[in-house]
């Protein structure tokens, strides 16, 4: 019964994040997550308007955890920790990432930028190379040596990036 109060407010005012927030948990707690995360989905996309991050960021946790292979939504968090240099909380939705698109160039761009906030150049590097072969193997030779650029900045003297730009090693 309360579950269907709440479904009645919510359909009365689909704005209102609270009570949506409030419906989408009741459905998770019996078991119900497909309708859950709908309601989770409309909650955070409703924040995330509303420029209420810090809600939104918490709300689109909850929704990942019942949606975990919606790729654009773990981008969009993944994104908005990188923007707020939260490096570390970005890391520990990556896994996520990487089960739902483990060759997805985007996801191991943001990866890169998150070891490179974290000071972890080496990894950054490996990563770089692992995109710059990705590149390469997709046909898509700049963007290769884009990569290999940015190894190079990270790490001046190494000889893969050199061979492959061409430059003294």
């Amino acid at each position: 019964p309360y579950i269907e109060v709440l479904n009645r407010i919510s359909q009365l005012d689909p704005d209102d994040a609270g009570t949506q927030i409030a419906l989408a948990e009741h459905l998770s707690e019996v078991g119900r997550t497909n309708e859950a995360a709908e309601h989770f989905a409309a909650a955070s996309a409703y924040l995330l308007d509303a420029d209420r991050l810090e809600e939104y960021v918490k709300v689109a946790e909850r929704y990942i955890l019942h949606r975990p292979n919606d790729l654009e939504a773990l981008k969009e968090l993944f994104q908005l920790y990188l923007d707020r240099r939260d490096f570390r909380r970005a890391l520990a939705k990556l896994q996520l990432l990487f089960k739902t698109a483990p060759k997805d160039t985007e996801a191991l761009e943001f990866l890169v930028e998150a070891f490179i906030g974290l000071e972890k150049g080496r990894k950054a590097v490996r990563i770089l190379k692992g995109l710059a072969d990705l590149y390469t193997n997709n046909g898509q030779e700049d963007d290769a040596i884009d990569a290999y650029r940015r190894i190079l900045r990270v790490s001046p003297k190494d000889p893969d990036a050199r061979l492959n730009l061409g430059l003294s090693i």
